[in-house]
């Protein structure tokens, strides 16, 4: 049981630690992008209006805004492509795709765009399993 203690509490310090990083270099990046002028930077569409991101936080700064984006990611060298294509009939649209294969597929309202339901997307439970079983299919 006491085992289980330090377990959760490990958890829950490194989400708490993981959600101070994410919220400083965004503040970062979004001043370093704002003073880069006409730099091309990975928060900026490419020729087909998608922005490709480099790192979750590019990834999670479209997601909360629902921009046209998407990151890709090796698992077990397995390739992940994670996409956000935008508004869709009044919803925002998010895949995760494994092999090519989609096995997320969610269109959240605007009101559900927040960090703790895309902490949920990637696994930690942040009390958002609710709005990913009405978002997701």
């Amino acid at each position: 049981m006491k085992k289980l203690g330090i377990i959760i509490s490990a958890v829950i310090l490194i989400i708490i630690i993981a959600v101070i990083v994410v919220l400083t270099t965004s503040s970062n990046n979004q001043s370093s992008n704002s003073s880069q002028g006409s730099g091309v930077t990975a928060m900026q569409p490419t020729d087909n209006g998608i922005i490709h991101c480099d790192d979750m936080q590019c990834f999670g700064l479209n997601f909360l805004s629902c921009k046209d984006s998407e990151l890709q990611m090796t698992s077990d060298d397995q390739p992940i492509n994670i996409k956000i294509s935008g508004n869709e009939d009044g919803k925002c649209h998010f895949t995760m795709a494994f092999n090519d294969v989609v096995v997320t597929d969610c269109n959240f309202s605007e009101d559900q765009l927040n960090q703790k339901v895309l902490n949920q997307l990637f696994g930690n439970d942040e009390g958002q399993g609710a709005v990913l079983a009405e978002a997701c299919k």
